[in-house]
């Protein structure tokens, strides 16, 4: 409950406003709570992994909301580790090679690939680290459309494979704010607001099926 209050502070009234110290702090604070929550319960079918998850989250999270180029790399190398350890989790789990040939696994191939056409020519000097992120985050959603974990409720199966959804929606527009979007874009603002909740959302989905 301190989480999604957290993240509903953050995002009605700081999500769409330039970086300072108090937005670093406030953003920092949901997947904080969520990970003293998982200290807490100590238990569950992934619970090394989440603490895991949810530290890289953090570090995301706070060095993703400097304006420094530093800070950029930083955080983003957080979410890449976070990624990582998600392939790991998924491939510990089970993945049906037959779906990763799945018309899904298409449209995300597809997605992803339009996705870098456009940040490439507009990342200036960060194009590649950035490149090497969207790599990263597809072979995580291309496990997750493969998950096959016959250990697992198949509602937790769904209930990951919906997280991932929203955190590469999430991810996918943080790019096309950064790199595409110019400031005077009447997307740019709606961008803003969707980043957040998505994020958000799928991090709770996480530690829910992690703990549970």
């Amino acid at each position: 409950m301190g989480s999604a209050i957290a993240s509903l502070v953050f995002w009605l009234g700081f999500s769409w406003r330039g970086p300072s110290w108090a937005k670093t702090s406030v953003k920092a604070l949901p997947v904080g709570l969520l990970l003293l929550g998982a200290l807490v319960a100590g238990q569950g079918q992934a619970y090394p992994l989440i603490l895991g998850v949810l530290a890289a989250g953090l570090v995301g999270d706070a060095f993703l909301s400097r304006p420094s180029t530093g800070g950029f790399l930083t955080g983003m190398a957080g979410f890449a580790v976070l990624h990582i350890l998600l392939v790991a989790q998924f491939l510990a789990w089970g993945i049906d090679v037959h779906e990763l040939l799945s018309l899904y696994a298409l449209i995300l191939l597809v997605l992803a690939c339009g996705l870098a056409t456009l940040i490439f020519p507009r990342a200036g000097a960060l194009r590649w680290p950035v490149m090497g992120y969207i790599a990263i985050i597809a072979a995580m959603a291309l496990a997750a459309i493969g998950l096959d974990a016959p250990n697992l409720p198949r509602e937790d199966v769904i209930t990951l494979q919906v997280g991932v959804a929203l955190f590469v929606l999430s991810d996918a527009l943080i790019g096309l704010e950064m790199f595409v979007l110019s400031r005077s874009s009447r997307w740019r603002l709606p961008a803003q607001l969707t980043i957040w909740p998505t994020y958000s959302v799928a991090m709770a989905l996480f530690t829910l099926v992690a703990l549970g």
